[in-house]
């Protein structure tokens, strides 16, 4: 996805659980298996428990990583007037 806006807020999930969250445009995309990505993603340091990359919430990817991502699943972002493009747009950031 693409982060939209620079605004940061807070919701309630739970009563006691206040994530914070921006809003991102996310794109079309196709699921792919994370299995043969692994060994090619910078950030995922661990195969093994590649999982617990994830649970740091909001963090950036290098672009080499996201190129990778976006090209396994396919991804198409609508833009305004209908317009798709393929891929990421430039200075991209993770969500």
């Amino acid at each position: 996805g693409v982060v939209t806006g620079n605004d940061v807020y807070q919701v309630e999930m739970t009563p006691d659980f206040h994530p914070w969250r921006r809003d991102v445009a996310f794109f079309e995309c196709t699921p792919a298996p994370i299995r043969p990505l692994l060994g090619t993603l910078s950030f995922i340091p661990d195969g093994r428990n590649w999982g617990f990359t994830f649970r740091r919430g909001l963090f950036q990817i290098p672009s080499a990583d996201y190129d990778r991502i976006v090209t396994a699943m396919d991804a198409r972002l609508t833009l305004a007037g209908g317009t798709r493009a393929s891929g990421p747009p430039a200075a991209v950031h993770s969500a």
